[in-house]
């Protein structure tokens, strides 16, 4: 089973912190996750897909999701740990 952790504006908007989930890959997980909690996530899914939006960060065991050889489609391990995070900066 997967951790997903949430941090920062999506964690507060959700509510928690951490849900475990289990699925094949990273998308079947995350779309689990966006099941369970649509009505809390609107803002956050792109509205063509209702997938997350590309502006969110998904980082599964520190790698960015982008990096992967895979992307969304990596198979999960039992112990994988997804991050989903929406990117802040400053100057």
């Amino acid at each position: 089973m997967a951790k997903i952790q949430l941090i920062g504006p999506l964690e507060n908007e959700v509510g928690v912190s951490e849900i475990f989930y289990d699925g094949e890959t990273i998308r079947e997980a995350i779309n689990k996750f966006i099941d369970d909690y649509k009505d809390k996530l609107k803002k956050f899914l792109d509205p063509k897909t209702g997938f997350l939006s590309r502006y969110l960060m998904i980082l599964v065991n520190t790698k960015n999701v982008i990096f992967l050889k895979d992307k969304l489609d990596t198979r999960l391990s039992q112990d994988d740990h997804i991050i989903i995070a929406l990117p802040i900066g400053g100057g």
